[in-house]
């Protein structure tokens, strides 16, 4: 009697399974696999690709929660909150970009740089949302950094404050707070 071997049908969780253990091979860790995914996450926003690029932005900040510290988190959080600004999902941006400040709060981020650039993405969401006062107070500590940054990227903050000083002032706010 010929018995032929049962073949298995091939489920959808196993396919899932298989794609994963084939994106982890080359990655024998996870900051190596974080890095990956936030490499697929760039040349995917570069190409056009919104979705993909959400989805890698995404995968970075759930393996950085899940074994890596603070400061990761707090830059997968930064990068995710651009990525919706950029696309202009504001409402999403602002509470990714309010997370990734305090994460590198809390994990010791130093650079003066790296935390005014997380504080003007964090205020130019919360100028789309019409949080102006919020925005100022978020913006105002980047004033004394503003000459670090690269000509081009200080002339950017410094035209972002020129919006809040005159959005402040039609608002009857004192725009004196950010002067430079």
């Amino acid at each position: 009697m010929n018995v032929a071997p049962r073949r298995r049908a091939v489920t959808l969780p196993v396919c899932i399974m298989g794609l994963a253990a084939v994106l982890a091979t080359g990655c024998s860790s996870d900051n190596a696999l974080f890095e990956k995914y936030r490499k697929a996450a760039i040349e995917a926003e570069a190409d056009g690709s919104g979705t993909n690029a959400e989805a890698y932005y995404v995968s970075a900040l759930h393996r950085a929660r899940a074994s890596l510290g603070k400061a990761e988190q707090s830059d997968a959080l930064y990068e995710l909150g651009v990525f919706y600004r950029r696309k202009a999902r504001f409402g999403e941006a602002a509470p990714a970009l309010t997370e990734s400040l305090d994460l590198a709060a809390d994990a010791r981020i130093t650079d003066p740089v790296a935390v005014s650039r997380r504080r003007v993405e964090l205020a130019r969401a919360l100028a789309a949302l019409n949080r102006w006062n919020e925005g100022a107070s978020t913006l105002r500590p980047v004033i004394e950094h503003v000459g670090r940054f690269p000509e081009g990227e200080a002339a950017e903050i410094r035209e972002l404050m020129a919006v809040y000083r005159a959005r402040l002032a039609a608002l009857g706010a004192d725009p004196s707070v950010l002067q430079e």
